[in-house]
């Protein structure tokens, strides 16, 4: 049984945005609410899975809001919230604002930030292709027409091997920072039972 409120530090970002994006209304309603937003993604991961899977009425060994009521669910996902932006140097802000935030403002905000981060030692000096490319990386699946190499290389008239290049440059440094952010934010976490250590390796590992 699940004695922390998430499995981990991903859970626990993943569904304190998508909580905090939703107002606090009462609990049938939120749980209707939450069920509509779970069931609209496409190729849900494990972790989506099995908390929809909660919501519906089968236990999930990655959620626990037994006893707590509305506003506590509420302010337990703000509290989430509050530390990407109090805890994390800018950087790690950006990376899970991109990977995690639910709404457009909160969403852009991580990947123009980003963009403006990487900017400088980025293999493309085209502002408009990184900035396509990043959005490539963080948008879901069902929003990513238009965004494939042949989109964005008839737009910005870089090549699609430079493009390709530059995309895995992205994913290296974008992974570095997600992993910081993550190990950074679960040392905050664990300690007041928020989730649990995750064990976390090195992409070079």
């Amino acid at each position: 049984m699940l004695t922390t409120v998430f499995s981990d530090t991903t859970v626990a970002l993943h569904v304190s945005y998508l909580v905090s994006s939703l107002p606090c209304i009462e609990p049938c309603s939120l749980r209707r609410a939450l069920i509509m937003v779970m069931e609209s993604i496409d190729l849900m991961n494990r972790q989506q899975a099995d908390w929809l899977a909660r919501l519906i009425g089968t236990a999930s060994p990655n959620v626990n809001f037994a006893g707590l009521t509305r506003m506590e669910i509420h302010g337990q996902a703000v509290s989430v919230t509050q530390a990407v932006t109090r805890r994390l140097p800018a950087p790690e802000q950006y990376a899970m604002l991109a990977r995690f935030a639910q709404t457009e403002p909160e969403k852009s905000a991580g990947v123009f930030g980003l963009v403006e981060y990487v900017s400088e030692a980025s293999p493309t000096g085209n502002r408009e292709a990184l900035t396509d490319l990043v959005w490539r990386r963080y948008l879901p699946r069902r929003y990513r027409g238009g965004f494939s190499f042949r989109d964005i290389a008839r737009r910005t008239h870089v090549s699609r091997s430079t493009l390709a290049r530059a995309a895995d440059w992205l994913d290296d440094e974008f992974d570095g920072l997600e992993l910081c952010a993550l190990r950074r934010l679960e040392e905050t976490f664990v300690p007041h039972g928020v989730c649990k250590a995750m064990v976390m390796q090195d992409q070079t590992d």
